[in-house]
């Protein structure tokens, strides 16, 4: 990424979602990150969440955005949708599937 394509668009709203898809290939934006979107969760969340099926937990840090990674079963890894973003497929769950993930991951941190 150049540095003018990064200060023309990281205020974009799907700017910091193309970032993730690149950084953590193979993954679907869920959890917090799809929930606030969409007005389900009431408190800002700032770290760009994305599941992946690889058997692998992380937590990618930038000097702007934080991108958190979860595991989940390959039998979950389902119920998201594709959009397009410069060029760049980015998927994201659906709000009942962001849900699922979150309840489920909630288990999974404790």
């Amino acid at each position: 990424m150049t540095r003018r394509f990064y200060d023309t668009h990281r205020r974009d709203e799907e700017f910091a979602s193309m970032v993730s898809a690149i950084l953590i290939p193979q993954s679907y934006l869920s959890l917090e990150y799809v929930l606030q979107r969409n007005g389900i969760l009431t408190d800002i969340t700032y770290p760009v969440t994305a599941v992946t099926a690889e058997n692998r937990r992380a937590f990618l840090k930038t000097n702007w955005a934080h991108f958190p990674i979860e595991t989940s079963n390959p039998l979950f890894y389902y119920g998201f949708t594709f959009s397009e973003y410069a060029g760049i497929p980015i998927a994201a769950a659906t709000i009942a599937k962001a849900l699922f993930d979150y309840l489920i991951c909630a288990n999974c941190r404790n």
